[in-house]
């Protein structure tokens, strides 16, 4: 055993020997300097490139295997910009040498100063990062499809005494989409780095580019992280993102961290004001309606990955004065699938529109022709729903858009492959309840639209005044609509819908139109007396019910029925969707004697029947009594008159009692 002592002794004082001679013998024997040309050969045999080395090289051996190198570049690929890929104004990075003979890599503090680091895509979409590391662009879907498995590290352990990057500049110039960016004054520094043990982290940082501020984006990160390759794990904790005023925190873990990386974690946005925010970004905060809108944003999620997935459980965010909490998961990045389960307190989504241009309501129509043509040539969104699925469902407690007022929203949502359906959706609004089943196919050529929808119990006035701006009828009553259409932007689809439609009110009021004094005022101009004063333009009606058919955007009626106390009316004739216009004829017959004016009823139009003819178009409809059909029916009435009591007269009292009903 002391022999065998005697002989581990002597083994170890010989590498010891020989570790000291190395340390003392090799700075002196050789020179680094001296094959830099064939540094710079390999380089360029391997890549294509060309490798600066500028200063000396220095070489130390121990305790530490030391390398400092003086300005370094490598240069760009042709085809690229002549700006080299990579600079550094100086590098030291030192081995310790006993650690090795245990397979174990223990660095001192990796140092790069002046780090300058240009990535660029041409237009044709090639990168000159490209082929580095021995990996081309034609391995890069491959790689996504299938990932690399983890390597067999040769080594037991890596530690690191710390890394400090000092001004460094990174660059991002696309050709291809036009745009660039810079990464300035990167300051990273962190603590030791060992295998599974936690280190503080400090990375700062000023973003720049085309539309932010001349001085940059201030951003900083700080974290505590540990990680550890063996096991491949890794963690971030009291993690801290700063981007100007916008603040996130939380912490992170990570494993299968070089095969495939899978996420778990929980973050926090504290609350902001995000129309602060925009200056500071280079942006211009958007015009809303309400000029406190979007001062108020918060959010805390819980995230988790995996290599084709990502799921966000649970999901709150504050928006104002808005809640929104939930779930939300995407699976195959390639073609997206999003599942969600969102719920919503309350959305007052009229806060966020434009302001109106005159800083009042906003117009029911547009203002001009133009404008109306051009949101009916706005393309529908098929592009998006072609480019991902959807399944999930939506609630909403309080709902105000475009000034329609709802509660109690509940809406399933799925879409496949450009198919989507939203079935059910169910509300309560004005007074009543909506029911509808819409569907949008995109999977096809051409688009397709087909909806299902009914309200019923609805405040039909409160309802258009709300949606229109102008109140043209009211009641109580149930709306229904069935109908298709195809086409990719909105004047298609109202060139192409077909289907049925109908409403059924009562105790109600046709607006705009006074049947009655429009009647009283022919009558007056028939009988050359003075028109009876004005009178408010509104008819009352006890029910008021129509079915229509639809047929390539004209709206056909034929039954319309409305009946009050004082008259009762039939309708019939067509509204064009395409261009918004009326050609529709009503028959008022009144059923007592009219009362006109303050003066006494007059008895001779009771049981007259009064043509009104609407025309013009939804925003402005104008209605016309017909009268020269009115005078018409007057002049037939009273010959019909005359010639009974002439028959009366001289036929005999039998005969005249079977014939007194014949005109009548």
């Amino acid at each position: 055993m002391r022999t065998l002592l005697k002989v581990l002794a002597w083994i170890v004082g010989v590498v010891v020997v020989v570790i000291l001679a190395a340390a003392v013998l090799i700075p002196i024997f050789v020179n680094p300097n001296d094959y830099k040309p064939q540094i710079a050969a390999l380089v360029k045999e391997k890549t294509g490139r060309v490798l600066t080395l500028k200063g000396d090289i220095k070489l130390s051996v121990f305790p530490w295997l030391g390398l400092r190198l003086g300005p370094t570049s490598l240069s760009n690929p042709p085809g690229f910009s002549g700006a080299p890929f990579v600079k550094v104004t100086s590098t030291e990075l030192r081995v310790k040498l006993l650690p090795l003979l245990q397979k174990r890599v223990e660095l001192g503090t990796v140092v790069l100063d002046g780090l300058t680091l240009n990535l660029e895509r041409a237009r044709d979409g090639r990168t000159n990062w490209s082929g580095l590391g021995g990996a081309g662009t034609s391995h890069a879907g491959s790689a996504a499809k299938k990932p690399a498995a983890g390597p067999a590290l040769p080594i037991a352990a890596l530690a690191v005494g710390g890394v400090r990057v000092k001004d460094a500049t990174l660059r991002w110039d696309d050709r291809r989409a036009g745009t660039r960016y810079a990464v300035q004054h990167l300051d990273l520094t962190t603590g030791a780095i060992r295998p599974g043990r936690p280190f503080a982290a400090d990375l700062r940082f000023a973003l720049t580019g085309k539309g932010l501020p001349a001085s940059g984006v201030p951003v900083r990160l700080h974290s505590r992280i540990a990680f550890d390759l063996a096991r491949q794990t890794a963690a971030l904790e009291d993690l801290t993102l700063s981007l100007a005023d916008l603040k996130l925190t939380g912490a992170l873990t990570a494993r299968q961290v070089l095969s495939a990386p899978r996420v778990k974690g929980r973050l926090a946005i504290p609350a902001f004001d995000a129309r602060s925010l925009f200056p500071q970004l280079g942006l211009h905060a958007p015009a809303t309606a309400d000029p406190k809108a979007l001062t108020r944003v918060s959010a805390e999620i819980g995230v988790s990955t995996a290599p084709d997935a990502v799921a966000v459980d649970p999901l709150k965010v504050t928006l104002d004065d808005t809640h929104l909490t939930g779930r939300l998961a995407v699976r195959r990045f390639a073609h997206p699938a999003v599942t969600f389960a969102l719920d919503l307190d309350r959305l007052d989504l009229d806060r966020y529109l434009p302001p109106p241009a005159n800083g009042g309501a906003p117009a029911a129509a547009p203002a001009t022709p133009g404008a109306g043509a051009a949101a009916a040539a706005a393309k529908l969104p098929v592009g998006v729903l072609r480019k991902f699925d959807l399944d999930g469902t939506l609630r909403i407690g309080e709902l105000t858009a475009f000034k329609l007022h709802s509660k109690d929203i509940r809406v399933s949502v799925r879409s496949v492959n450009g198919d989507l359906r939203v079935h059910p959706a169910t509300a309560q609004l004005y007074g009543g309840r909506y029911a509808g089943d819409i569907r949008v196919d995109a999977s096809g050529r051409v688009p397709r639209l087909s909806m299902n929808e009914r309200l019923s119990g609805i405040q039909v006035g409160d309802l258009a005044a709300d949606l229109a701006g102008v109140r043209r009828l009211s009641g109580t009553g149930d709306l229904y609509a069935q109908l298709t259409a195809s086409g990719a932007n909105v004047m298609q689809l109202r060139r192409t819908l077909s289907g049925k439609a109908g409403l059924a009110l009562k105790n109600g009021t046709l607006e705009g139109v006074n049947i009655t004094h429009l009647v009283c005022t022919a009558w007056a101009l028939y009988k050359r007396r003075s028109p009876p004063p004005p009178a408010p333009a509104r008819t009352p009606f006890g029910s008021l019910t129509a079915d229509a058919t639809v047929a390539r955007g004209v709206l056909d009626n034929r039954d319309l029925l409305l009946t009050s106390p004082v008259l009762r009316a039939t309708g019939a004739g067509t509204a064009n969707l395409v261009d918004q216009t009326l050609n529709y004829g009503l028959k008022a017959t009144f059923l007592n004697p009219v009362q006109c004016g303050t003066g006494a009823a007059v008895r001779e139009l009771k049981g007259l029947s009064v043509p009104v003819r609407v025309s013009g178009t939804f925003a402005k409809p104008e209605f016309r009594v017909d009268l020269a059909a009115v005078l018409t029916g007057e002049v037939r009435r009273k010959v019909e008159r005359k010639l009974e009591e002439k028959l009366q007269k001289q036929l005999p009292g039998g005969l005249r009692k079977g014939l007194e009903n014949l005109f009548r």
